[in-house]
């Protein structure tokens, strides 16, 4: 029995041992795992804490990205919705003239031929060929905006190098619309006396009747209509005072126009009203006034531009129609008129000058189309000095046939007779073929 006590009590003591080393080292233990667990609570509170500034963050920029591409989505973006067509033609021009013209390829006036006679030429050219762009913007609350680019081959450049012709601009503009009021800026044609002659020659009749030319401005146009074949159209524009030749009479190296300090004024009203064969009826007025400033030794002199202008298309019939332009003013060099003399440099005095121009067109079908009209600028004697163009004249007619929709073939014959004072006068039978290829 006291042996089994014994080894009783040594089991008791070994068991009662073993505890208590256990819960010596359980105890730090323990101790460590309860710091380590406030340890972890105090992260996970703070990380919870940064998780939900991060959120208000990213919430308030979901917000300013959800605003940006609302307005984003309001506004057309600049590429969005352009359309840009291509248009224009490539032209051969072979003219003969029996007697030598201003310039040759086209004809604006016949030299005086009082040494020379019948000087004859022969004139083969691709100047005239046209390329041009048209950019239209989507419409955005109710404006229509477009605009325009167009270049020849018409420059500066020395024309003694035919084959080697330099680009002009002819056209660079933006319009926009809005209902009946648009406004233009930029370059393009004059608001003044805005027809032209169907003639194959370049110039149109300028020099010989027809003025108005292209230059930079700004414009003002409302187009008020009253019924389905009645209307007017109002248009104001402030252009730049340059144009073609004469532009520096004081050489001193600044254009007459600019040294004026203020631009040219132009302006037409135009009324549309129903005409025959249920087509419409277009008589337009115009007018315009600039001015350009000489420095002639030392003393400032203004020489006034100026012009009155009348326009007119009538059908006649469902083929015929009737149209032209008749003008008066001074100093219009810078708009083909005064046969390109506007100022007279010796009297520094301004030329007055007057004339017009019209044409009937035959439209026989849709290929054939004919034309016989004629042109006459008659400069103010008295302005001028001797040996200066007095008076300009031309007839023509012509024939155009469409061989293709995109090919078109033409013939003209036009007389020219140009007058100068106290000198031989000058005359020009020209003969006129064209092959145009357009798209």
């Amino acid at each position: 029995m006291k042996n089994q006590f014994s080894i009783r009590n040594k089991a008791s003591l070994s068991l009662f041992s073993v505890i208590l080393i256990m819960l010596v080292f359980m105890c730090p233990v323990t101790i460590m795992a309860e710091s380590e667990n406030e340890a972890l609570k105090a992260r996970i509170e703070r990380l919870e804490k940064e998780l939900g500034e991060l959120k208000a963050i990213l919430t308030e920029k979901a917000t300013s990205a959800e605003k940006q591409t609302a307005t984003a989505q309001e506004a057309p973006k600049a590429s969005d919705g352009f359309s840009v067509k291509s248009y224009g033609y490539i032209k051969l021009d072979a003219a003969y003239n029996d007697s030598r013209v201003s310039n040759g390829n086209f004809a604006t006036y016949v030299f005086g031929e009082g040494a020379v006679n019948n000087d004859d030429t022969v004139n083969f050219t691709a100047r005239q060929s046209r390329l041009g762009l048209d950019i239209t913007a989507p419409d955005y609350n109710g404006f229509k905006t477009k605009g325009k680019v167009e270049v020849d081959f018409y420059g500066d450049g020395s024309a003694a190098h035919e084959n080697k012709a330099e680009p002009m601009l002819r056209q660079a503009y933006l319009e926009t619309t809005r209902g009946g009021m648009s406004i233009l800026a930029g370059q393009t044609s004059d608001v003044i006396s805005p027809l032209n002659p169907s003639t194959l020659n370049y110039t149109v009749g300028w020099s010989a009747g027809n003025i108005g030319y292209r230059r930079a401005q700004l414009r003002l146009s409302y187009n008020k209509s009253f019924d389905e074949s009645t209307g007017l159209l109002t248009q104001i524009a402030l252009a730049r005072t340059t144009g073609l030749t004469n532009e520096d009479f004081d050489a001193n190296g600044v254009n007459d126009g600019d040294d004026s300090g203020f631009p040219s004024v132009q302006g037409r009203f135009a009324i549309t009203t129903k005409g025959l064969a249920g087509k419409k009826n277009v008589i337009g007025i115009s007018g315009h006034f600039g001015r350009e400033e000489a420095d002639w030794a030392g003393a400032e002199t203004d020489l006034d531009s100026w012009s009155a202008n009348i326009d007119f298309v009538i059908p006649l019939t469902e083929r015929f129609t009737l149209s032209g332009e008749a003008f008066t003013g001074e100093n219009l060099d810078d708009y083909f008129g005064g046969i390109l003399q506007g100022v007279n440099t010796i009297t520094r005095s301004e030329i007055s000058s007057k004339g017009m121009w019209s044409q009937i067109n035959f439209a026989l079908n849709k290929k054939w189309q004919y034309n016989a009209g004629f042109g006459i600028d008659n400069p103010d004697t008295n302005d001028i000095n001797i040996g200066s163009r007095d008076k300009n004249s031309y007839y023509f007619v012509n024939t155009m046939f469409k061989v293709l929709p995109m090919l078109t073939i033409g013939f003209e014959y036009s007389y020219w007779e140009t007058e100068y004072k106290g000198a031989a006068d000058g005359t020009a039978n020209r003969f006129h073929t064209s092959a145009i290829f357009t798209w």
